[in-house]
């Protein structure tokens, strides 16, 4: 990875970044006050050549003191001189124990052994380097060679005897922060590196750019109180202006795709369930109707519609009444709103949906209403689980591919436009749903729509009005004809 693409990584986890590093820099706080405090002091051996009688004897001590100043190193911490420490100070720890709160050090082409004494009192400190210091200078006597008069031939002389501290050696909390903070920043760093590496979520118009190379038409935010349930649509009061001003761009894009292309009947699909395909093309259809189009509104899944519901219009009859020849398209058409939109709902759910939609009167359907309106928008089925998207792609000029940020993953959506591109379908652009707010690369205005606007006379809460004529020809006495279903069932295995 570059660097700039470690600063992404740490820009997009920011909050993980600071949390792990403030925590681990807290841990190194509290403990350096919890710590018990330490002092440490040394005392310092020089062994020496004691005189000798003849030259011989001087150059041969000389020899032994520079060969085994690292055995009177290891001595200093041997049973011979720390037992007798320990009956001197009247210390209860055993051998072992003091053994640790010592160190000894040789520095580099010396004779000299510096003995470091390590306790939480000062004063004990001083009194164990001086007790090992003078113990190490009779062991050393006892197990020197001797000259022929019977003097030791390594004379040990205790230089710097051991001082009480001041100041303990740790804990030090300046460091203690340093340290804990270094550490908690290099952590949170691989935490988000790793975290951005196993991650198989689409989340960006860069990982989409990434997958498919396709162009990001719109980037819907996410809003926090359409979480228990449905987002509110597109115009009404409850609706954010962020919301209705990201779908202005999307209507926009896809009107400049339809003046190049000529794009005017539009499917909405989407890898998987649950990735807002539906609400996506409900308010996409919302907002070209606001801008003075004549827009169709087709519910095209006819598994799990919910076209109908989401909008508050009826759902017993709709597409598939049109289909088997039960009633006139013309009939079942819905208005909603103040604007020039209609609406196709479901109807009754077939049980061969794959056949219905693949039928001449399917096409026939789909060829009449494109006279009328000029633009079609069609909620199709996801694409992984069911083929009937990609039929309903068929009649259609394009695909708008909507995906959920965070919830879609990388294989899915990269499996949904291969599919796309085997079926032969003109993919116009992907729409990044539930996209956070703060993540969004454009910003928006936070300006409120006047109250007496037409984009907002749907009230919060409020079912979509149906005027009192709708639907067209369409009356509450001829709602018999939806119960004709269960006697022409037979009518939707005749349909091809």
């Amino acid at each position: 990875m570059e660097l700039y693409e470690y600063l992404r990584v740490v820009g997009k986890h920011w909050k993980a970044v600071v949390v792990v590093t403030l925590l681990s820099t807290f841990v190194a706080w509290g403990a350096a006050m919890l710590a018990t405090p330490e002092y440490r002091t040394h005392a310092s051996v020089f062994f020496s050549v004691a005189d000798g009688s003849s030259y011989n004897e001087i150059a041969q001590g000389s020899a032994y003191s520079q060969r085994q100043v690292v055995s009177f190193a290891e001595l200093a911490t041997s049973t011979i001189v720390l037992e007798p420490v320990l009956r001197e100070l009247k210390l209860t720890k055993g051998v072992g124990d003091l053994k640790k709160q010592l160190s000894v050090t040789i520095p580099t082409d010396t004779s000299i052994v510096n003995i470091s004494a390590t306790d939480p009192s000062p004063e004990r400190s001083a009194d164990m380097a001086n007790a090992v210091a003078k113990e190490l200078k009779t062991a050393s006597y006892r197990l020197a060679p001797k000259h022929s008069n019977g003097d030791a031939m390594v004379q040990a002389t205790v230089t710097t005897p051991a001082v009480v501290p001041e100041a303990p050696v740790s804990p030090r909390p300046r460091i203690n922060l340093v340290i804990g903070f270094g550490v908690g920043l290099g952590l949170a760093i691989a935490f988000a590196v790793l975290r951005e590496a196993m991650d198989n979520r689409v989340r960006t118009e860069e990982d989409i750019r990434q997958l498919a190379g396709a162009p990001v038409l719109g980037q819907i935010p996410y809003e926090k109180h359409a979480a228990s349930g449905p987002r509110p649509l597109v115009g009404s009061l409850s609706a954010s202006p962020q919301s209705a001003e990201a779908f202005n761009k999307l209507r926009l894009n896809l009107q400049f795709i339809e003046f190049v292309q000529n794009s005017r009947v539009i499917t909405v699909v989407s890898a998987m369930p649950t990735e807002g395909k539906t609400t996506t093309a409900v308010d996409l259809a919302i907002s070209m109707a606001q801008s003075g189009s004549r827009v169709l509104l087709i519910d095209g899944d006819l598994r799990r519609p919910a076209v109908a519901r989401t909008l508050g219009l009826e759902g017993s009859v709709g597409l598939t009444s049109t289909l088997i020849g039960q009633i006139d398209i013309e009939d079942v058409l819905q208005s909603w709103g103040d604007g020039g939109l209609d609406v196709l709902t479901a109807g009754v759910l077939p049980p061969n949906p794959v056949d219905l939609l693949n039928s001449a009167e399917m096409k026939a359907t789909i060829n009449k209403l494109r006279a009328k309106y000029d633009s079609i928008i069609i909620d199709a089925p996801p694409l992984l689980p069911v083929t009937d998207g990609h039929i309903l792609n068929s009649y259609s000029d394009g695909a708008l591919l909507v995906v959920a940020a965070g919830a879609t993953t990388k294989n899915q959506f990269v499996q949904a436009s291969q599919n796309l591109e085997k079926f032969d379908s003109r993919v116009l652009g992907v729409v990044l749903n539930k996209v956070q707010p703060q993540t969004l690369q454009d910003s928006l205005y936070s300006y409120k729509q006047p109250i007496d606007s037409p984009s907002s006379r749907v009230t919060p809460g409020r079912k979509a009005r149906i005027p009192e004529r709708s639907p067209r020809r369409f009356r509450k006495g001829r709602n018999t004809q939806a119960s004709k279903y269960d006697e022409h069932s037979a009518d939707f295995e005749n349909v091809r």
